[in-house]
């Protein structure tokens, strides 16, 4: 009953995240430590950074 009311719970969770993770986002990305923090580390992986500077020089 216990492992059934937590799927329940991490199901309904996960719907209202998905529903409304634009919002979220935006809401989270708007602290500037957050949005530091997700860039730089979104930095580091070569594939993001060739996509994000292609992008700037075409």
């Amino acid at each position: 009953m216990r492992f059934l009311m937590k799927t329940i719970l991490l199901s309904a969770v996960g719907a209202a995240a998905y529903k409304y993770r634009y919002p979220i986002m935006n809401r989270m990305l708007s602290m500037p430590a957050v949005r530091s923090l997700v860039v730089s580390t979104s930095m580091k992986s070569p594939l993001l950074r060739g996509k994000f500077l292609q992008n700037m020089f075409e």
